[in-house]
Parts: C-alpha cells; structure tokens; sequence
C-alpha cells in the first residue's frame, strides 16, 4: 500500500468536493446599507436586506454580461470537481492494489484537466467580473467615491454617507482551496511514484 497515494487520492477527493459545493455557492458579494447580492454561478444572483431575500436572474438586473460568466464558471467549477474525485477515487485504487501505469495515466490525466478547469475559474472571475459588470450597470460604474464594481473585484465605496464593501464570498475561496489542494494532491502522487514499480 503506497501511503504517499492513499493521502493523494484523499486530497484529490477533498479537492473535488470543494470544487463542486463552490459550484453551488455565492463567488462573489455586494454590501451596504444593509442590503447584499449575491453572485452565484449559474443565471441568478441572490439578494437580501430589509426584511426580504430572493433570487433574482442576471438578466432581469441589466447584467446579461455576467450572468454568461457565471454560466461559465457554474461549468467549470462542476466539471472540475467531478474530475478531482474521480483522480481521488482512481487514486485510492491504485494506491491499494498497484495497477497499471495506463490506470495511473487516468488518474494524472484527470487531475491535470481538474486543475486546469479550476484554474481558470478562480482566475477568470476576477479578472472579466469588473469587465462584465461595466458592460450592462452604469449604476455600478458611478457617482461612487473609492472603488466601484467596475474597476475591481475586490473594494470598497462610499455614496451619499452610506458605505459599500464588495468582494469574494465563500464559493470563490472553496474553489480556490479546492485547487490548492488538486495541486498538493498531484504533487504527492508524482513524488510518490517515483520509484520503479515492483513487479
């Protein structure tokens, strides 16, 4: 039993539950005066305050840009996750009963692809968010002192006395430990099948 692979597969899988719970959590929040909105992934925002909650679509809120970057991550973030527990399930496997290199090759396979797929999920958010917010809200680009969800993702505002705060939320953060964790994962398989397989 390779114990290098056994705590591989083990972050592999912890990787990918991660990444799928964020797929279904808020990446992103809004807050002031309070009232907050929620980005999720997928085609509605979650908003909140005085005494009311509700979903709303993307599009209904003029922010059709977003709510396609949303779609996106909603994707990438599952389909990520799905592939670091299946390289964690594999993992197991081949920790335990020593297959061959081609089932090794499936599991360093998938969890290149789940890492790259989250990856680019964590990095896409923050950087096209500003982009995308400034494509269908004026309402978020101006009259603010400080900076605005238009010009960062990340920030802080203030408007006629009241002050806004903006930034990520918990599914961002699960994803981006997800990944971390995919990453450390990968390292300690490598590390650990260095050595000549014994016959």
């Amino acid at each position: 039993m390779n114990s290098k692979g056994i705590g591989a597969a083990a972050l592999f899988l912890i990787g990918g539950i991660l990444g799928l719970v964020s797929a279904f959590s808020a990446w992103w929040a809004y807050s002031g005066g309070g009232y907050t909105i929620s980005f999720l992934p997928g085609s509605n925002t979650h908003e909140s305050g005085g005494g009311m909650s509700a979903t709303t679509s993307y599009s209904s809120l003029g922010l059709g840009t977003v709510g396609n970057l949303y779609e996106a991550t909603l994707g990438l973030a599952i389909a990520g996750g799905v592939l670091l527990l299946i390289a964690g399930l594999i993992g197991f496997v081949a920790a335990v009963r020593s297959p061959s290199g081609r089932f090794r090759g499936a599991l360093m396979g998938l969890g290149i692809v789940g890492i790259l797929l989250l990856i680019v999920a964590v990095a896409m958010v923050p950087a096209a968010q500003p982009w995308a917010v400034k494509q269908g809200s004026n309402s978020a680009c101006t009259g603010y002192n400080g900076t605005t969800p238009c010009s960062g993702f990340w920030g802080s505002a203030s408007q006629a006395g009241t002050s806004y705060t903006f930034g990520a939320a918990v599914g961002w953060y699960l994803a981006l430990v997800g990944l971390i964790l995919g990453i450390v994962a990968f390292v300690l398989w490598r590390s650990g099948n260095r050595s000549p397989r014994s016959s």
